[in-house]
């Protein structure tokens, strides 16, 4: 999906389903969501992701797991993944090592 269509799909909620909606109905801090990037569910993931794009900078705490999910196998969550990392600008010093070893691995 072209990210100009991502966009507005996620700004809408429309990737949600219901057992992703019911897991993150108290899903208020970063560190839950970049936790759920993880989930064996694919919808999980992918509403963790989306999320994490809403969140802009708030999400920086997810730098780490939200480069890991950009591998996703599926597509989708990928593509979340990778627009909630255009919102974060650059990382944190805190995260440089984790992310020099994801380069090397």
């Amino acid at each position: 999906m072209p990210h100009s269509e991502l966009r507005p799909r996620l700004d809408k909620g429309l990737f949600a389903s219901p057992a992703a909606t019911n897991i993150f109905a108290m899903a208020d801090d970063v560190s839950t969501l970049a936790a759920a990037l993880t989930h064996a569910d694919s919808s999980v993931r992918l509403e963790a992701a989306t999320k994490l794009s809403r969140w802009g900078n708030d999400a920086r705490g997810a730098a780490v797991p939200l480069v890991r999910a950009v591998g996703d196998a599926e597509e989708e969550v990928r593509e979340c993944a990778t627009s909630a990392l255009e919102e974060l600008g650059p990382p944190s010093v805190d995260d440089l090592a984790a992310l020099v070893q994801l380069l090397h691995s």
